[in-house]
């Protein structure tokens, strides 16, 4: 199955282990489920896809996650592209449509905060409706690791800028790892020119390659 954003003439994941690639690519990557607390932090939200894929890994109390999206969609939408992959996890799926739909109700520009439960962990979740360069700008935590998972760099070249980079790695302490489907130069390059150690790894499914940084 594909799932197209019309924006940007570009997939929100693909083939039918979208839930499983989002797994392999944004949670064990960055150790998410060793993790007892956690920040996270996310350029592209999307369909909320990485959240639950973290959720269903992540055995701590509490986390933080921080999100940016400039084109969010409404729940039913979400709940059409991405149900089929959380049957086994009504415990989490549940609560984040609700959360979610009476978050989406009320979005406005800038950051949206709310503090979610799910079962024994409690997520205070924030997501930014508008501009990255504005998020990160306007972010005032350091994150544990970053999921990068905006567009590709020939769809959605804004989202992996040098600015992007630099500020990324601004909002980024010491160990935080940085994790993203994306292999591509312009993204190394960036990377590396804004100070974070990066290399390429085996991708998941037909995918040869992701990137795997460090501050």
């Amino acid at each position: 199955m594909i799932t197209n954003n019309p924006i940007y003439n570009d997939c929100y994941f693909s083939d039918g282990n979208g839930f499983e690639e989002s797994k392999s690519v944004f949670v064990y990557t960055n150790k998410v489920h060793e993790a007892e607390s956690l920040t996270v932090g996310e350029l592209g939200f999307g369909t909320g896809l990485n959240l639950l894929a973290t959720l269903s890994c992540f055995r701590g109390a509490e986390a933080a996650y921080y999100s940016v999206e400039k084109h969010p969609l409404p729940k039913a939408k979400i709940d059409g592209m991405i149900s089929g992959y959380l049957q086994d996890f009504p415990e989490i799926y549940s609560p984040f449509l609700d959360n979610y739909g009476k978050l989406f109700c009320d979005i406005k520009r800038g950051f949206n905060s709310a503090v979610w439960q799910f079962g024994k962990t409690k997520v205070f979740f924030n997501l930014y409706f508008g501009d990255v360069l504005d998020f990160l700008s306007e972010l005032d935590t350091k994150m544990d690791c970053w999921y990068l998972d905006g567009h590709s760099p020939e769809k959605n070249p804004d989202m992996w800028s040098k600015e992007v980079c630099r500020l990324l790695y601004d909002k980024s302490k010491t160990g935080t790892t940085l994790a993203t489907y994306t292999a591509a130069g312009l993204v190394k390059q960036n990377l590396r020119a804004a100070g974070f150690f990066v290399k390429r790894m085996k991708g998941f499914g037909v995918k040869r390659h992701k990137l795997w940084g460090i501050r």
